[in-house]
C-alpha cells in the first residue's frame, strides 16, 4: 500500500511556529511503502543568517484506526 504524506503545510506550520520570517522549500508531496526509509527534500530560508538551512526531518508513519 502506497503511504502519501502531504508535508507542506505542517512545514509551514513549524515555521510560522518557531518564529522564524523565512520560507520553507520542500516536495509537497512524498509517496513511499510502509517501513520505506526516504529523503525528504526540505530547506529552510533564514532571514537572520541570509542563507538556507537543509534540515534533517525524520518521520515515523503509524497506522490509525481501520487500518493495517
Amino acid at each position: 500500500m502506497k503511504v502519501s504524506l502531504a508535508l507542506l503545510l505542517v512545514l509551514t506550520l513549524l515555521e510560522r511556529c518557531s518564529g522564524a520570517a523565512g520560507w520553507v522549500l520542500t516536495q509537497p508531496q512524498l509517496q513511499a511503502y510502509a517501513g520505506d526509509s526516504v529523503l525528504l527534500q526540505c530547506r529552510f530560508q533564514d532571514s537572520l543568517a541570509m542563507g538556507w538551512t537543509v534540515v534533517k526531518v525524520d518521520w515515523l508513519r503509524v497506522p490509525g484506526a481501520g487500518e493495517q
